[in-house]
């Protein structure tokens, strides 16, 4: 054999470096996607469960703005809170939705009609049914600590809210609603 020959490349040997190169370029592309793709899952954990959140309603104490089956979506990073956010918190281990009525350092108190009364004011609300205490485990008036509030649902009556577990502490609220899916139609 001369030189030329050696230094020619086999034919074969051309298929395999080529096929090689082809299995390498094919797996640094499906690695590629595969770091891609992790990102973004990690991207979406990061968004919709350090960020935002999603709840399902169980019940009809917010009743008739939020229902039974309804999907919240809600913002977990807000601070500062106001008097008719409707949040989504976790009390006594379950899941729970209620308005704010009265925020830190107010005192709560309800007339023999039902009607709210906050730091000695009658408050006026959006609501379709009466307010009733009797029967309920809270006391009043009641003096809500620098790290609670006391939230009501909208459908009294029936709701199961501080009235019923006393004032809801700021390290269980999971967030502000933001949004809500309708189960109805569905």
């Amino acid at each position: 054999m001369d030189e030329q020959q050696l230094a020619a490349p086999l034919p074969d040997a051309v298929k395999i470096i080529e096929k090689k190169r082809y299995r390498l370029a094919a797996r640094a592309e499906f690695l590629g996607l595969l770091r891609r793709l992790a990102m973004v899952a990690v991207g979406g954990w990061v968004l919709f469960y350090l960020v935002f959140g999603f709840a399902v309603v169980k019940g009809q104490g917010m009743y008739p703005r939020l229902s039974d089956g309804d999907l919240t979506f809600f913002y977990r990073l807000e601070t500062s809170f106001a008097v008719g956010d409707i949040l989504a918190f976790q009390q006594n281990g379950a899941q729970a939705f209620g308005r704010i009525v009265a925020m830190p350092g107010d005192t709560v108190n309800f007339t023999e009609d039902g009607q709210l009364v906050v730091n000695g004011n009658m408050q006026e609300e959006e609501i379709f049914f009466q307010t009733t205490t009797a029967g309920r485990a809270t006391q009043y008036p009641l003096a809500l600590g620098k790290n609670e509030v006391f939230v009501l649902g909208d459908d009294r009556p029936y709701a199961v809210d501080s009235r019923d577990y006393g004032a809801v502490h700021l390290q269980n609220i999971q967030g502000v609603v933001l949004c809500i899916f309708r189960s109805r139609g569905l």
